[in-house]
């Protein structure tokens, strides 16, 4: 790796990068260090470069501490309070949670994370992260999401999590909730990162979820124990979503919207983006209309993404398309003539019933009747008020 293009914090902290373990004290010196108020990524490594060790940096008195650079007067107070009342309740709420506390020297970081401007020195672990979790993709897009876009978030985080992709994204509502979904359900892996603490489960909706995650990848977070959540959290949230992935999906994002937040940090961190188009005349489609008008790839299925990120793999030995076309458009057992007219009416797009009978010229019970036998065969799914859409 060229040391000239390492972002400052990383070069900062190259003495850690290549030790085989941190040791326990040393756990314990930089967990004190960075619960100390005012310390965030980048004070903690210039205090780490400064004084060599965590330990010395929180020995420090106030006249040394002045001497690192750009170091603010309320974190100098804080460092010289101390913090060890935070420290016995972290280690607490460590314990009784069971989580891992993993800091960047750790051979457990991931090294996708070490590369990007300004890596948390910790992260807290609850679950496991596997060296497979390499090979990520992020999956982002509108809390509001339609029923198109968390279909198509469910969908192509179940197909990429049985390719043997791990499904990143931020447990929010919406396009995150749906992509996480998809991935269990695919029998793959996922990993949500939390704008709060990792004990806290944010939004309380996402309780079931949140409890299936650990056992089939993990629940990360940078903030300490205990942290509620925050608005400002969530944007440095997302630095780590597109840090550890290899390119970022977006489904479903106004012009507006903390997807795009995310878009940036993944474009400034060099990674790949996707993004899927939408119905024109929505608001949820603006925002993906123009990350692909401004060059981010247009993508219709997985191998759109796997083509752009396939020489970057690791451990994964991607077989041709060709030999999974054919699974994807296998054409359904035969249909009787009414039922493969509505099914070809159909899309991912909610069509009311009266609708489909009338486009398909259809009686009402033959259209009921179509309906019910391809709902029976899994072909398509009955929504809310009468709507119908199509499942493959």
């Amino acid at each position: 790796m060229d040391s000239m293009r390492l972002p400052l914090t990383l070069e900062l902290a190259r003495p850690f990068l290549y030790n085989p373990c941190i040791m326990r004290d040393e756990i314990l010196d930089w967990l004190e260090l960075s619960l100390v108020p005012g310390v965030g990524p980048k004070t903690f490594f210039r205090l780490i470069d400064h004084f060599s060790s965590a330990r010395c940096a929180l020995d420090a008195s106030a006249s040394m501490l002045r001497k690192v650079p750009e170091i603010n007067g309320s974190v100098i107070e804080a460092i010289t309070a101390g913090c060890k009342v935070e420290l016995h309740k972290t280690l607490q709420l460590i314990e009784k949670n069971g989580v891992e506390v993993i800091t960047f020297g750790n051979p457990d970081y991931p090294e996708r994370l070490k590369t990007i401007p300004d890596p948390p020195p910790i992260i807290y672990v609850k679950g496991a992260l596997v060296p497979g979790d390499a090979n990520a993709i992020s999956i982002v897009g509108s809390r509001r999401a339609t029923h198109y876009g968390k279909m198509a978030a469910a969908k192509f985080a179940e197909d990429l999590g049985r390719m043997g992709f791990c499904i990143v994204s931020g447990l929010a509502y919406g396009v995150d909730a749906a992509a996480h979904k998809g991935a269990l359900a695919g029998g793959g892996r996922t990993i949500a990162v939390l704008g709060s603490g990792v004990d806290v489960v944010y939004p309380k909706a996402n309780q079931k979820i949140y409890d299936q995650i650990p056992s089939s990848g993990a629940l990360i977070s940078e903030f300490p124990m205990g942290t509620q959540p925050d608005a400002r959290f969530f944007p440095m949230r997302n630095r780590i979503v597109s840090g550890l992935s290899l390119g970022t999906l977006v489904i479903e994002a106004p012009r507006k919207s903390g997807a795009l937040i995310t878009v940036r940090h993944a474009l400034d961190q060099g990674r790949e983006v996707f993004a899927i188009p939408g119905n024109i005349f929505s608001p949820y489609s603006e925002g993906c209309h123009k990350l692909i008008k401004d060059g981010a790839k247009l993508v219709e299925n997985i191998y759109d993404i796997i083509e752009e990120v396939e020489r970057n793999l690791v451990g994964i030995q991607m077989t041709g398309r060709e030999d999974h076309v054919e699974e994807e458009v296998r054409t359904p057992a035969p249909m009787s003539p009414n039922e493969k007219k509505v099914f070809n009416f159909l899309s991912m797009t909610p069509s009311h019933i009266d609708e489909i009978g009338e486009t398909c010229d259809l009686t009402a019970s033959q259209t009921a009747s179509s309906l019910v036998t391809l709902e029976i065969r899994g072909l398509i799914q009955q929504l809310p008020g009468k709507l119908f859409i199509r499942r493959v």
